[in-house]
C-alpha cells in the first residue's frame, strides 16, 4: 500500500510540473488570441454574479451574443422606466460580453448623456441645482463609456464621432476645444469619411486660437467640389477667409471665389449663418458689413434682413 501511495504521489508531482510549464504558454497564447479578437476575454466575476448561474453558464458556453442582445432588450424597458442607475449596470455587463461591438458602447452612452441628461432638464420633484449636477454628471457618464469603447475599438470612427458630438451639440453647454480633440482622432483613422473633416473643421472654426488652423483646414476642404456644396461649409470658410484678410469685406473678390459670383446664393447662405452665429458659436469677424452692403445692391426686404427682422430664422428664398 505504501508502494502504491508513493507511486501515486511521483504521479501527481508529474502532472502538476507538467501543467505549471504549460500554463505560461497558454496563458501567454490566451491572452494573444484575447487581443486579436478570436477568443472572449474571461467573464469578470461581478458580471457573473449579475448573470446568475444559468445566465453565466450560457455566457461561458460561448453565447455572450445571445446574453447581451437579451440584455439590450431588457434595457430598453429600463429607458422606458427612466431607472438609469439599472439601465447602467445592464449596459456595463453587455459591454462585458461584447466588447468589439461598437453599437453596444455608441447605445449605452446616447442613453446616458442624452435620455437621461434630457431626463432631468425639467424632472419632477428635482430642485433646478440637483438637476443641473445630474445632467452633468450623466453626459460625463456618457463620454466616459465612449472612451472606454474607445479602448476597445482604438479604430472605430462611429465612437469618436460621438464623443466629438457630445460636446458640440447645439442642445448642451458647448466645449469646441474638446469636441475639435475628439473629432480629430476620428479623422486621423484610416477610410475615415469625407463628412469627418467637415465635422471637424465646423467644430475647429469655432475654436478661439485655432483660427489660422481652422482657415488652412478649410483651404484644403474647399478644392474638393463636393464640399463646396454645402453652405455651412460656404459660410464658415469666407468668415475665416475674411478673419485672415479683413480688407476682402470691401469687394467682390471673395464672393466670386466662394460662391461663383452668385450674390443672391452668398446673401442667403451669410444671412442664415449670421443668424445660427448668434446661438452657435460660430465666428462672426467683420461678416455684418459684407451681409449689409448684399442687402442694399440686391434690395433685400426687411422681413428677410436679419438685423432689420430680429425674429428671423431663415432666409428661405430671395
Amino acid at each position: 500500500m505504501k508502494r502504491i501511495l508513493i507511486q501515486i504521489g511521483v504521479v501527481l508531482a508529474v502532472l502538476i510540473a507538467v501543467g505549471a510549464l504549460m500554463w505560461t504558454p497558454q496563458q501567454a497564447l490566451s491572452t494573444r488570441m484575447q487581443a486579436e479578437g478570436l477568443i472572449d476575454p474571461p467573464l469578470d466575476h461581478r458580471v457573473q454574479r449579475e448573470l446568475g448561474q444559468t445566465g453565466a453558464a450560457v455566457a461561458l458556453g460561448g453565447l455572450r451574443s445571445l446574453i447581451a442582445s437579451s440584455l439590450n432588450l431588457s434595457a430598453y424597458s429600463e429607458f422606458e422606466s427612466q431607472n438609469w442607475s439599472e439601465l447602467e449596470k445592464i449596459f456595463n455587463m453587455i459591454v462585458t460580453l461584447q466588447p468589439k461591438n461598437a453599437y453596444y458602447w455608441d447605445t449605452g452612452a446616447w442613453h446616458f448623456a442624452y435620455n437621461a441628461y434630457f431626463d432631468y432638464e425639467d424632472k419632477y420633484g428635482v430642485a433646478p441645482a440637483r438637476r443641473r449636477q445630474k445632467q452633468k454628471e450623466y453626459r460625463e457618464k456618457g463620454e466616459a463609456f465612449l472612451l472606454r469603447g474607445t479602448q476597445a475599438l482604438p479604430e472605430e470612427e462611429l465612437l469618436w464621432r460621438s464623443l466629438g458630438r457630445l460636446y458640440s451639440d447645439p442642445h448642451k453647454p458647448y466645449d469646441f476645444a474638446k469636441a475639435a480633440a475628439y473629432f480629430e482622432q476620428a479623422v486621423k483613422l484610416e477610410g475615415a469619411k469625407p463628412r469627418m473633416k467637415r465635422e471637424y473643421f465646423y467644430t475647429l472654426g469655432r475654436v478661439k486660437g485655432r483660427e489660422r488652423e481652422a482657415w488652412e483646414l478649410g483651404v484644403e476642404l474647399m478644392t474638393t467640389h463636393n464640399n463646396r456644396n454645402f453652405s455651412s461649409m460656404r459660410s464658415l470658410f469666407f468668415t475665416h477667409c475674411l478673419i485672415q484678410n479683413p480688407i476682402l469685406a470691401k469687394d467682390d473678390r471673395l464672393i466670386q471665389q466662394v460662391f461663383g459670383g452668385n450674390k443672391k446664393l452668398a446673401y442667403k447662405d451669410l444671412a442664415n449663418y449670421w443668424v445660427r452665429s448668434r446661438t452657435e458659436g460660430f465666428p462672426q469677424a467683420n461678416l455684418e458689413r459684407v451681409i449689409r452692403r448684399l442687402a442694399a445692391e440686391l434690395d433685400i426686404p426687411p422681413t428677410q434682413n436679419p438685423f432689420l427682422n430680429k425674429e428671423l430664422k431663415r432666409v428661405k428664398k430671395i
